[in-house]
């Protein structure tokens, strides 16, 4: 973390890619941010704009505006977040964070609200937890965190998810998991439930499980920083494979001409063969458009 000229904050974001626990990764940027204060109606905000891609091509990806703020109900100091494209003017979202507890938890609420700041979209609450797992030679305990998902003023329990992070070492990964070379040694597993809430309990087999994985790849002959997210559904009493996301930063042909872009591989498995179902190309134009250009694996 550092300020640039114009007193402008500048925090740039490593992971250890080669597990070494030392701090010789900067080959491989995981982000960067820039923080500066400006004010809009008599309101001092927080601009956080996020930059990813590789070293020499970073590209902003997202902006946002924070500050203090009652939510809408008036019933609790929350911090409010403004999402914007990168071109900082197009507003996506509103976001209002705040905490609550009772005897035993303190919960986490996240409440998104349309661009509008009145419509609700999503109320997620969450709370933390110890949890032992095993992995190769003994236990360890993790922090899971625990998300409940309400959707629309209705009120509606959708989802429950369970996310924690574990070592590569971990019991339990799905067979022919592959766990060579997975950066930082540590893999985030999501636990998903979306079927009979009300009678919700933990020990449950989870209707879908989500792990994701970041690993260092060539791509077109350079080592690009590559997140793998790998999806499984429970059928019966199995855990099946069904997708892989695969992307990264890379100099790619567009409509646009030669751009930096955000690349998604969409991968599926039938049998033992695997076949590349799509693939995207996203990045921003001059104007501050997002564009995605999608295409499929002709030949």
């Amino acid at each position: 973390t550092y300020w640039d000229n114009k007193g402008i904050k500048i925090t740039e974001n490593f992971i250890d890619v080669n597990n070494n626990k030392k701090l010789d990764d900067q080959e491989f940027i995981e982000s960067v941010y820039h923080a500066y204060y400006v004010s809009e109606e008599n309101i001092g905000k927080l601009v956080l704009e996020r930059f990813e891609g590789t070293r020499g091509n970073l590209i902003k990806v997202s902006v946002e505006k924070r500050y203090t703020a009652l939510t809408p109900d008036g019933k609790h100091a929350a911090t409010r977040t403004e999402s914007y494209a990168p071109d900082g003017t197009t507003r996506i979202n509103i976001t209002y964070t705040y905490k609550i507890s009772d005897q035993e938890k303190v919960y986490t609420v996240v409440d998104a609200y349309m661009q509008d700041g009145t419509t609700l979209l999503t109320s997620e609450k969450s709370y933390k937890v110890l949890k032992t797992i095993d992995i190769q030679g003994g236990t360890i305990k993790v922090i899971a965190t625990i998300t409940h998902v309400v959707e629309t003023v209705n009120a509606f329990l959708t989802s429950i998810r369970e996310s924690y992070r574990a070592p590569s070492t971990v019991n339990g990964l799905p067979p022919g998991f592959d766990t060579t070379n997975i950066a930082t040694g540590l893999i985030t597993i999501t636990n998903i439930w979306e079927i009979d809430l009300k009678e919700w309990d933990i020990t449950k087999k989870p209707t879908s499980t989500i792990y994701s994985y970041k690993k260092v790849e060539p791509i077109n002959e350079i080592n690009r920083l590559v997140t793998y997210t790998d999806t499984y559904i429970r059928l019966g009493l199995e855990n099946i494979f069904e997708s892989r996301q695969v992307t990264y930063y890379d100099k790619v042909d567009t409509l646009e001409g030669q751009k930096t872009a955000l690349v998604q591989e969409n991968w599926i498995k039938m049998g033992t063969i695997d076949y590349l179902d799509s693939y995207s190309y996203t990045y921003w134009d001059n104007k501050g458009i997002k564009i995605t250009e999608n295409f499929i694996d002709v030949n």
